[in-house]
Parts: structure tokens; C-alpha cells; sequence
């Protein structure tokens, strides 16, 4: 079978579908993968992998490069003739789909999240309603992260697609293993992040500017790229002392090994893969308590759950974290790490879509 993969970026595969990806090559399967990229990732190039460059903007809305992004795909898929395609992200499953419908090709949607309601108004959402059953009605199987998208999706679609509830991407557990904890001494908070508004960045400040004045014995680190305008900022609490801050990197596991405790106070999410990963390398997690994130973090068991867009809450959260024992923090991280291993092992993602992709190929 010929599998064609359809992401925005490169990162997205080599980060969260690697193993899924090397299963299916190892498995006879033909696996290319149409995405924006720098430069081929090795591991992928020397098993096999073919690649199409497909420049994304990922955050754009001019009509006429969503419209040549459509076309686009639907070329590369009258090409490739793949048996089926993989979609990931919004942009890619939205008119990967569309296209996959047109040309009648098997295809098999992963949806990470949705958008606010209260953000986009009714008159964009219903927009985004009608493109969701344009582009998702014929899908194979739309693969959930959460049951708040599969509920609310599911209504969209009038409970006509076939589905399965998957736990988000998963996680390695073998390449995020349990980290020894810190010593005591000063309390280290991190945020690993696109730094922007939604990912709830400007509450993380606010906390950590309030907390620092508070206590002398504690850090606050961001770790990411910045999306929008919050270079300035972030930099200039940097050079006060307030945060400290780290260019985006490949592996956050010496950052998290440094952390007593990973803080992601998003508006919503599909599944947090950054909580996945800091709780299978046994940290305590500070996050909102919203569909994506509240699935990983028990309130007061292997983390806190702060109120959405709160600062307040999410700063004192953080406060209560600050002041348990320091044999508490760490026990906090171990039962994190034994939710994950039971609930969130990137081995049940990769089954689910073996089980689905096998049941096309019998076809």
C-alpha cells in the first residue's frame, strides 16, 4: 500500500508520528510525506521516505493561497495515487480532505483541536461548520483526541463519520523516561511553547512577575518561538530577571531535567503533547482546565488545574505548587508518569491507525 502523509510542517512528523511512520515502512508499506520542510529529516530519508515540499502558511487567510493550497493537494494525490492519505492539523486535513473527496481517495483525518467559538464569532464558525463537512463527511475515520471535539464534531457531522477516541498523539515512553527530580533549593517553573496568546502565555507572565517579588528562592524559564508579538516582551522581563528565556530546541528533555514543575496554561488544545512528555518524564504539571489538557492532569494528584484565561488562579496554582514538600512535588511527578504509562502510550495511537489503514487495504 501506498500511504501519503499530508502536515504543515516536517517537525509535526518527525515529533509525533515518527514511530508510526517507521512501523509502516517496516511493514512494506511506501510512506511519502507532503509537508514544508528545511531539509529531509536522515532517519526518514534513509528508510525509505519520500518527500514533496509543500509550503504552508499556516496561520494565513488570503483566499487565493488557501485556494492553490487545495489545488495543490489535489495534484500531488492524482499523482501519487495513494491507497490512502493521513491528515494532520486544520489546513491540511480541511482541504486534504476536500481533495481526497473529489478524486474519491481513502482518507483518514486526525482533528487536534477546535477552534473558540467566542473567539471566531457565529457568522466564521458557521464557515468553519461547513467546511468541516465538505472536507471531513466522506473520511474513513476522523481520529479524535478528545471526547469535548468528538462530541462536538460529531454533531457537526451528524453523527454520520466513523470515529475512534484516540489519546491525543501519544508519547514515547521509552524516549521520555522517568527524569530524576531536581534538588531543592530554588523551585523551577517552565513553559515550553509557540509563545502566544492562546497558548496563555500572557497569564504565565503575569503570575511570574507577581511570584518573583514574592519569593527569592524561584525561576520562571520559557522555552519557544514566538508567533506573535511577544518578543519584546518576554525579552525585556528577560534582561529584569523576571523570566528566563531559551531558544526553541529538538529535545527538551535536559530543560525538563532542570524543572521541577511544567506549566501550560493553554485556552484549549487537541491533546497536549508538552504535558505528555513532561508527565512521562515524571514532572508535575500546572495547566488550565479545559478539554486536551485536563485528560492528563488529575487536580491535585499529579498536578493543579488552574481556571482558563485566569491569571490569578493559574499564579496561585503556582503558589500551592511552590510551598508543598519537596517529597511531594516529586511524588506528584511519579504519578504522572504512571497515568501516561497506562492511558497515553504512543504504541495505542499507532494500532488504531494500522487497525484502520488495514481495514481499507482489505477493501
Amino acid at each position: 500500500m501506498n500511504v501519503l502523509f499530508f502536515s504543515p510542517i516536517l517537525s509535526n512528523l518527525t515529533n509525533f508520528r515518527k514511530e508510526l511512520i517507521l512501523r509502516l515502512l517496516n511493514d512494506g508499506y511506501k510512506v511519502t510525506l507532503a509537508c514544508d520542510y528545511v531539509e529531509e529529516y536522515d532517519e526518514f530519508s534513509r528508510a525509505g521516505v519520500t518527500y514533496i515540499k509543500v509550503p504552508i502558511d499556516r496561520r494565513g487567510t488570503n483566499p487565493i493561497k488557501e485556494f492553490k493550497l487545495l489545488c495543490t493537494y489535489y495534484k500531488i494525490i492524482k499523482k501519487q495515487h495513494p491507497d490512502v492519505v493521513l491528515t494532520y492539523t486544520t489546513k491540511s486535513s480541511v482541504y486534504g480532505g476536500m481533495a481526497c473527496r473529489v478524486l474519491k481517495t481513502p482518507y483518514i483525518i486526525n482533528n487536534s483541536g477546535l477552534f473558540d467559538p467566542a473567539r471566531i464569532g457565529k457568522l466564521f464558525g458557521a464557515f468553519l461548520d461547513m467546511l468541516h463537512r465538505l472536507a471531513y463527511s466522506k473520511t474513513s475515520c476522523l481520529m479524535y483526541q478528545n471526547k469535548n471535539e468528538m462530541e462536538v464534531l460529531n454533531k457537526v457531522l451528524n453523527n454520520k463519520v466513523p470515529y475512534r477516541l484516540i489519546p491525543g498523539s501519544g508519547v514515547n515512553l521509552e524516549r521520555f523516561s522517568p527524569l530524576s527530580y531536581p534538588e531543592e533549593g530554588i523551585t523551577r517553573f517552565i513553559m515550553i511553547c509557540r509563545i502566544q496568546k492562546e497558548k496563555g502565555i500572557e497569564e504565565y507572565l503575569e503570575a511570574a512577575i507577581v511570584l518573583k517579588n514574592k519569593y527569592n528562592n524561584i525561576e520562571f524559564h520559557v522555552l519557544g518561538s514566538f508567533d506573535e508579538n511577544y518578543r519584546e516582551r518576554v525579552l525585556y522581563l528577560d534582561t529584569l530577571g523576571v523570566i528566563v528565556y531559551h531558544e526553541p530546541v529538538t529535545d527538551v528533555r535536559p530543560f525538563l531535567l532542570k524543572s521541577h514543575c511544567v506549566v501550560n496554561p493553554s485556552y484549549h488544545e487537541g491533546m497536549s503533547n508538552v504535558l505528555l512528555e513532561a508527565s512521562a518524564s515524571a514532572r508535575p504539571c500546572i495547566t488550565s482546565d479545559c478539554p486536551g489538557c485536563n485528560d492528563i492532569v488529575d487536580d491535585g494528584v499529579n498536578g493543579y488545574l488552574a481556571k482558563v484565561k485566569n491569571a490569578r488562579d493559574l499564579m496561585a496554582k503556582m503558589d500551592l505548587f511552590f510551598n508543598l514538600s519537596y517529597e511531594e512535588k516529586k511524588t506528584m511527578g511519579l504519578k504522572g508518569r504512571k497515568k501516561v504509562e497506562v492511558e497515553f502510550d504512543r504504541n495505542i495511537v499507532i494500532e488504531a491507525y494500522l487497525e484502520e489503514i488495514n481495514k481499507i487495504g482489505s477493501k
